[in-house]
């Protein structure tokens, strides 16, 4: 009797939902509730575009939906994000499911970087660790931007896992090591990858810490159980709570977590020493070896030995404890640049090195001009060796500190005085980057004066040495210069605002000097869609007929010959000003009917000065590089081995069209080597392969910023051959000549 009632009790109360539910009242027919959305909105976009993509390469099935490769569909089912179904009520047939811990693993990404097929045939495992081991300080700026492209830009991520990070963590790390804060912290917003990914965590606080801003750095939370990478990132958070407590004053706090997380806190004993003495509130007192040794014979308290480099914690708790590096900026992250110059307990030559290197990094201009109005630089003009780290920092500072207190008449000279010894300690980015606002905002005389060859800033033979650190004095006179500007100022003001991107003062100077072939074919190369000012030799342009009235056809022999090595004189400008330069309205259309003289590379070539052949060479690889067919005699003067391992390695990653596996290598052959020091190998290898690799806009991209840098080089040693008296020859149009074509 019992157990039937017991039975029946069960029965009466699982059925009782069933009852309730069939009395209530019913959902209209086909209603279905809204599903629910998981992913940000970015994110959802990229997702969809890289589905789309898929479909377009592999095909579709009989439903319509994209069909995978094997390899391919078991990648996704490692992914957070998968293309299985469509969802009710949704526009697309995209449905998110799995695990949220991994959703920056789609692409998402600042830009649009290089296509989502980026690393198709990498393995996480292979390119993590690559990444790892690259070089953090790349000499060419231009090399330098093209990673920053390929981390910031939307793409989906390598095949596999790695150990010990995250692919989301080991992009962001490659974008801290190389000091660009800013799109760590950009890219980790996209996501909010930093509150289920531990690796992406310890990213974001080492970039607030790079930043000075250690309040955001303490609000980035620690990894929970069960979080990606929580196990390997424990004691650095460990650390990280030591270093927030003693930030907020909670003394007793950091001493007890010091004292119960030893085991936790690793084996760091500096950081440890280092934390307890500042939780006891005791001054840290720093030493020798030797000093050390004495004191444990004497019974003291030993000080604290630093070893040659630091790890960033040890940095942050130095900082924190207002103590100077003792090694300055040596071995100093490239992240920790920005902390390190708004730090007033270091040495000012050290501060202002860092505001240096932090706006290399892509800091305001603003962090280096108030470190240079700040140091005082009185104790090492004159004094400080060129090979110290610092005397590039001290010239810039000198520099800038000159320009401004001159007289705004004054200041166009200066500006391309200093531009040109910026170019020649090979400082020109550098400088063009502290001078931003000042280049945009400067005052470029109207009329075209004469040349004064006798005036201290006017020509490059009578400018000073810059090999030592007397160039950090101002030029004799300087405060008193007439503001005409020479025809030289002109021109690496020109060859600036084009690096600085500065379209409108750029325009005015074009329209204001007479520019040779080779500045005309950088204008055009530059995408300057503004009439540019053309002088073609007789035989240049196939149909003269063809360029219209506007075009004045000027005869060479009023010009000088290609090698006369004498500026421009009174006589000459005088002739070139009494000749009509008429601007070129169809200058792109007349381009196309331009063919390339090779016969005039063969003669500039054994011609001219050494500074203008080597230039000349220059171009003609950066011809070959982009796919331009030079006649044999010009082809036998570069030099390509064909047996080269570093080019048939690259040859075959631009072949298979690996782009991400490509500039990885490039990035590690060519990290060390300034733009100054490349070869034909080298820009064959550059530039070549990327357009080999199908990457046509940023090979020429690179291209015109080499060009660029040479011809700064060139306008510094030899301004004459950059004028409009230079040899006519036709400027080669490089995006509408392909192959011989």
């Amino acid at each position: 009797m019992r157990a039937s009632f017991a039975a029946f009790l069960s029965l009466t109360l699982v059925c009782t939902p069933v009852v309730q539910a069939q009395n209530a009242v019913p959902a209209p027919s086909g209603a279905l509730r809204a599903p629910l959305q998981i992913v940000p909105a970015p994110m959802q976009a990229a997702i969809e575009q890289a589905v789309l993509e898929q479909a377009v390469r592999g095909g579709t099935t009989g439903d319509g939906r994209s069909k995978l490769a094997p390899r391919v569909a078991a990648r996704q089912m490692k992914r957070a994000v998968r293309a299985v179904a469509a969802t009710p009520g949704a526009d697309s047939d995209v449905v998110q499911i799995g695990q949220l811990g991994a959703l920056e693993d789609a692409p998402v990404g600042l830009e649009e970087g290089f296509g989502n097929a980026l690393w198709t045939g990498a393995r996480l495992a292979f390119v993590a660790d690559q990444m790892a081991r690259l070089p953090t300080d790349l000499a060419m700026s231009a090399l330098y931007e093209l990673e920053r492209r390929l981390h910031r830009g939307a793409t989906a991520a390598p095949i596999g896992t790695a150990d010990r990070t995250s692919w989301f963590a080991a992009r962001l790390m490659r974008l801290l090591s190389l000091g660009d804060t800013q799109s760590v912290l950009a890219l980790e917003a996209e996501t909010g990858a930093a509150r289920n990914d531990g690796y992406v965590a310890r990213v974001l606080a080492l970039a607030h810490l790079g930043r000075g801003d250690r309040a955001a750095a303490c609000a980035v939370p620690r990894p929970a159980r069960g979080t990606t990478g929580r196990r390997d990132t424990l004691e650095f958070f460990m650390h990280m709570l030591v270093f927030c407590q003693l930030l907020d004053g909670a003394f007793e706090k950091a001493g007890l977590t010091l004292e119960l997380n030893a085991k936790t806190l690793g084996d760091d004993t500096l950081f440890r020493d280092m934390a307890y003495f500042m939780s006891a509130q005791v001054p840290l007192t720093f030493g020798t070896k030797e000093e050390a040794e004495a004191a444990k014979k004497a019974g003291t308290q030993a000080p604290i030995i630093l070893p040659d480099e630091l790890t960033p914690m040890q940095i942050a708790l130095l900082q924190l404890a207002g103590q100077a590096l003792p090694q300055g900026l040596m071995n100093l992250p490239n992240y920790f640049m920005q902390a390190v110059a708004t730090d007033f307990a270091q040495d000012p030559l050290v501060q202002l090195s860092a505001a240096h290197m932090a706006v290399r990094f892509g800091a305001s201009p603003e962090l280096f001009s108030q470190a240079a109005q700040l140091a005082d630089l009185s104790s090492v003009s004159g004094a400080l060796p060129a090979a110290a780290p610092e005397s590039d920092a001290v010239f810039l500072a000198q520099a800038l500190r000159i320009i401004d207190a001159a007289d705004r008449q004054a200041q166009p000279r200066l500006v391309a005085y200093y531009l040109r010894q910026a170019r020649l300690r090979d400082l020109w980015h550098d400088m063009i980057a502290i001078l931003d606002d000042r280049l945009a905002t400067l005052m470029v005389p109207q009329a075209v004066p004469p040349m004064a060859p006798d005036t201290a800033l006017a020509g490059t033979a009578s400018e000073p040495d810059v090999s030592g650190p007397d160039i950090i004095e101002p030029p004799q006179g300087a405060e008193n210069l007439p503001a005409p500007l020479q025809e030289a100022d002109r021109l690496i003001l020109l060859l600036a605002h084009w690096q600085a991107g500065h379209r409108a003062q750029a325009d005015n100077l074009i329209n204001l000097t007479p520019l040779g072939p080779d500045m005309q074919l950088l204008a055009r190369w530059q995408g300057f869609e503004t009439p540019v000012p053309v002088a073609f030799a007789d035989g240049a342009v196939t149909d003269p007929a063809r360029a219209g009235a506007d075009v004045a056809i000027l005869d060479p022999d009023t010009l000088p010959a290609i090698g006369d090595a004498a500026v421009i004189n009174d006589e000459t400008l005088a002739a070139m000003s009494s000749t009509e330069f008429e601007m070129a309205p169809a200058l792109p259309d007349l381009a196309l009917d331009l063919q390339p003289d090779w016969s005039v590379f063969e003669a500039r070539l054994e011609n001219v000065s050494a500074a203008e052949a080597l230039f000349v060479r220059r171009q003609l690889a950066l011809y070959h590089a982009l796919g331009v067919r030079l006649s044999d005699r010009l082809m036998s003067d570069l030099v390509l081995p064909e047996d080269n391992p570093a080019a048939q390695r690259l040859a075959r990653l631009a072949d298979n069209k690996w782009i991400g596996d490509l500039i990885l290598a490039q990035i590690a052959h060519l990290a060390d080597k300034p733009t100054d020091s490349y070869d034909a190998l080298d820009t064959h290898l550059l530039v070549g392969n990327l357009r080999r690799a199908g990457l046509q806009d940023a090979a020429q991209a690179m291209a015109a910023d080499m060009m660029l840098s040479h011809l700064a080089g060139l306008a510094v040693r030899a301004p004459q051959t950059l004028f409009g008296d230079a040899p006519a020859y036709a400027s080669y149009p490089f995006e509408q000549a392909r192959d011989g074509q």
